[in-house]
């Protein structure tokens, strides 16, 4: 069934607090090509990326993203509690000490499950992910795809500064966010990292790259291939527990940010070889470590699998 992006529709939309202790993977040294990657899970203290934190970046959040359907939509999708697909996720994310967001989309069914969806959170390095489409879609050289590459698979900041600067900015990247799920959803702060989403918008964009919906099909093909190439060391968070056959798609983002870690882990999964099954996106903040974080996002996605015939 095919999935539409934006919809009228309330959300039904549950309170969130949440996070325990765990363990998250060391990262190899990037390749000797790559610009020294700065958002990394390592041994030591990870060193993180940087974010504007002036007073005029720290405005109140934008209006929740509405999914607003257009006229000739001839099926509106489901929009459901998480609970209704997995009440494991639900308890993983309801019981953590921090704040947490979650949306995933079953892309054959058209329904959206979630829970605090419409939160706005800091973007961070999932923020690259808008980023490389506006790049995609710029008639990108041999180099800037060279460079892409680096910036996704191991979440290169120092190329994702060049890239936006690059492409126009904010001004460009809207654009992407307006095509791919609608003028409601467009970041306000020029920085790749530094601006805001939600867990049902950033939702939608993975789905438009997944199903190739709302997007120049070679872009949202070349995305795809980026996304589906991450490091190993970069996959962690919602890959874990998916099933065998199944190929994923995964793009994180994380930053110590007063005082506590903002940790967010997106994706999506499709059959090897097949088409797109479900977008999960897992959005925290308020954790009081990298380790944290790793270990509830992954209780939170493992259960989504199961859901899903893991």
């Amino acid at each position: 069934m095919r999935i539409l992006l934006t919809v009228v529709i309330a959300l039904v939309l549950v309170g969130c607090t949440a996070g325990a202790p765990g363990a998250s993977p060391a990262d190899p040294e990037p390749p000797q090509t790559a610009a020294l990657v700065s958002e990394q899970a390592a041994d030591a203290t990870p060193t993180v990326e940087t974010v504007p934190t002036d007073p005029s970046d720290v405005t109140a959040p934008p209006q929740p993203v509405a999914r607003t359907a257009v006229a000739d939509d001839p099926i509106a999708p489901s929009v459901q509690p998480l609970s209704a697909l997995s009440t494991a996720a639900v308890q993983a994310a309801d019981t953590a000490q921090a704040r947490v967001s979650v949306t995933v989309i079953d892309l054959r069914a058209g329904i959206f499950y979630s829970f605090g969806s419409d939160e706005s959170y800091r973007m961070a390095s999932i923020g690259k992910v808008p980023l490389m489409l506006a790049v995609l879609g710029a008639e990108p050289t041999p180099l800037d795809r060279s460079q892409l590459a680096t910036m996704i698979t191991w979440s290169d900041n120092d190329l994702a500064a060049a890239l936006w600067a690059q492409v126009g900015g904010l001004s460009t990247v809207s654009e992407v966010w307006a095509q791919a799920v609608g003028p409601d959803a467009v970041p306000t702060r020029d920085h790749w990292g530094g601006g805001e989403t939600t867990a049902d918008a950033f939702a939608q964009l993975l789905a438009a790259i997944a199903t190739g919906e709302t997007l120049d099909a070679m872009v949202a093909a070349d995305a795809a291939a980026l996304l589906e190439g991450v490091a190993p060391a970069q996959a962690w968070g919602v890959s874990a527990g998916a099933p065998t056959g199944v190929t994923m798609a995964v793009k994180n983002g994380w930053v110590e940010w007063d005082d506590s870690w903002l940790i967010h882990s997106t994706g999506y999964a499709r059959v090897v070889d097949g088409g797109p099954l479900y977008v999960i996106v897992v959005l925290t903040q308020g954790l009081h470590s990298l380790d944290d974080g790793v270990e509830l996002i992954e209780s939170i996605a493992t259960p989504i699998h199961e859901a899903f015939g893991a």
